[in-house]
């Protein structure tokens, strides 16, 4: 009778998991999620004045769908990412690997 109770209890528990990973949002998915302005700017932590200003400049990726903006999330990050402030090291690769070109 106790090795029934523990294969229930076993199956019902990898039910649960089963239940929780297939409702789980994968990144793929919530990369691709759009976004209004408002989840926009609270990604951010831009004011809403401030988004409209980098849109009208393009300065930031949006989508406009009539009079409403929208934003790819994963083009947003990928946009945080473009604007990285290189540190030293970097810099300094990168000129040690164009002039090892040069001399070529």
């Amino acid at each position: 009778m106790d090795l029934q109770k523990e294969f229930t209890s076993l199956r019902n528990e990898i039910s649960e998991l089963k239940s929780l990973l297939l409702h789980q949002t994968t990144p793929e998915k919530d990369s691709e999620q759009i976004l209004t302005i408002k989840e926009c700017s609270k990604l951010l932590n831009l004011s809403i004045p401030t988004l409209y200003t980098y849109t009208q400049k393009n300065k930031i990726p949006f989508f406009k769908h009539g009079r409403k903006l929208m934003f790819l999330k994963s083009s947003i990050i990928n946009w945080i990412k473009e604007g990285k402030v290189k540190t030293t090291a970097e810099i300094e690769a990168e000129a040690d690997n164009f002039l090892a070109n040069k001399k070529k």
